[in-house]
């Protein structure tokens, strides 16, 4: 709140809507000098180095507590000498990769990427709250446990349908690639890959993919 605040005594509000960013850094300077600047710049340096850790932890953690559980393949789950799980590491540094040199070619990157990971995350939603209509349901319905699971389905339909059609393909676009490594990983358990409902779940991803493709590559969809 103070950061948000105290810039205003020092600037008139047009003014600030002028600063280049961190706003606060131009406001401290103001009332002590340059070194108020470089302050505030260091402490920005030292809270993104802390995000982006936070973040790639949590990226990893995500690909290895998978791997553990056997649905992608084994290899992401391997430590090495430091207890660090290397291979998801490099796996998740690699994808983010891709995902940064694709912001050159978008007009506005960072709301792009802000919309798109919001989407993706609708998607896990709906089906945890679907999932756990399933289970009340078949546990013989009724009480305080559907009522919520048909809230939170309801919900998250609303949700997904506000998103809106274009960001949903994109999405297909990550979710179809991913789906390689459950499949490498249901071989490496030499078990079935998909039920014959998962099929049709798959072929609905990969036709969503293409249309994103196609829609990527007409200009229908732009980023």
């Amino acid at each position: 709140m103070l950061v948000t605040l105290l810039p205003y005594a020092v600037f008139p509000r047009s003014e600030l809507s002028e600063l280049r960013q961190p706003s606060m850094a131009s406001a401290l300077e103001a009332v002590v000098g340059s070194w108020g600047r470089i302050f505030v710049g260091a402490g920005l340096i030292v809270s993104v180095l802390g995000a982006y850790l936070a973040w790639s932890l949590i990226a990893i953690e995500v690909l290895f507590a998978a791997a553990k559980a056997g649905d992608v393949p084994r290899l992401l789950a391997w430590e090495n000498r430091n207890g660090v799980p290397a291979a998801a590491l490099w796996l998740s540094n690699a994808v983010i990769q891709v995902i940064l040199i694709l912001t050159l070619f978008s007009d506005d990157a960072f709301t792009t990427l802000v919309k798109l990971t919001s989407t993706m995350v609708l998607v896990p939603y709906l089906l945890s709250s679907l999932f756990a209509l399933k289970l009340t349901l078949r546990r013989g319905g009724g009480g305080a446990a559907t009522t919520w699971s048909v809230i939170a389905t309801l919900f998250a339909v609303l949700m997904v349908i506000g998103a809106g059609l274009e960001l949903l393909l994109l999405s297909a676009l990550l979710y179809a690639p991913a789906t390689v490594l459950f499949a490498f990983a249901r071989r490496e358990r030499q078990l079935t890959i998909f039920t014959a409902s998962e099929w049709l779940t798959f072929a609905a991803i990969l036709f969503a993919a293409a249309s994103g493709a196609y829609g990527l590559a007409t200009g229908w969809i732009t980023i």
